[in-house]
Order: structure tokens, then sequence, then C-alpha cells
């Protein structure tokens, strides 16, 4: 009867609006890069992902803060996110030691891209999946 195109209206107004909001989610979530960019007058700067992520396992191993690490880096527009999964050595000050290792390569990583780019980098430290070194068999 009546009821068929009061559904029909509400149904398609609905339909439009989760449609519209899909569209802004997809205009504006943050790409991913594979690297960044940066034009100065006297020429280019290209920093690849997998630059960064050499630069941080060579200071790990260089610093002996782990012995497998695995590093994955995740760029946007502005920001750079490491994530360090590896076997930790055994150390007294192994928390403070990581804090202080990450705040200076932060700051390596800043000075290699230039002091006036604002870029937000963020290192973690991730645990390692536990062995099972002690199971019963």
């Amino acid at each position: 009867g009546d009821w068929l195109p009061v559904i029909t209206f509400y149904l398609a107004g609905s339909v439009f609006i989760v449609l519209f909001i899909l569209m802004l989610g997809t205009i504006f979530y943050p790409k991913k890069l594979s690297q960044f960019k940066f034009k100065k007058t006297d020429g280019v700067l290209r920093i690849s992902k997998k630059a960064v992520e050499g630069v941080v396992t060579e200071a790990l191993v260089a610093e002996k803060l782990m012995e497998n690490p695995n590093v994955k880096a995740t760029m946007s527009q502005r920001k750079i996110k490491i994530k360090v999964k590896g076997d930790f050595q055994i150390f007294s000050d192994l928390y403070g030691k990581t804090d202080q290792w990450s705040k200076n390569l932060e700051t390596q990583l800043h000075d290699l891209i230039g002091p006036d780019v604002k870029i937000l980098i963020k290192i973690k430290f991730e645990k390692p999946r536990p062995e099972n070194n002690n199971r019963v068999t």
C-alpha cells in the first residue's frame, strides 16, 4: 500500500548517506608513501622507506641492542612510524637505553631530512614472540 514509497525513500536516503561518508573517508584517509620527496632550491631529496629501515637496522646493530632486528617503517604524509622487533640483549639498564637510543635516532633522522621540515617520527619497540623452550615433550 502506502508504506512502500516511504520505505524506499528512507532506504535510498540512508544508502546515500553511507556512500557519502565512505567517499569522504576515502578522500581524506592518509595515504601511505614509499618515499618522501622534498624540493629545495638547490635540488630534490628523496628518502625511501627501505633507506629509513636500513638506517634504523644499522643503528641497532652498531649499538648492540638487539641480535636479530626486524624493522618495519610506515610512512604517510608527515609521519614516519617505525616498529622494531627482535631479540634484546640482556642489560641491566635496557629500558632507559632504548628510550635514549630512540631519541638519538629521531634527532638523527630529523637532521638527515632537514631541520625546517616538520615530520613526526615515532619509534616503537615490540616484544618478540616468546619461545617455548620449557615445553614438556
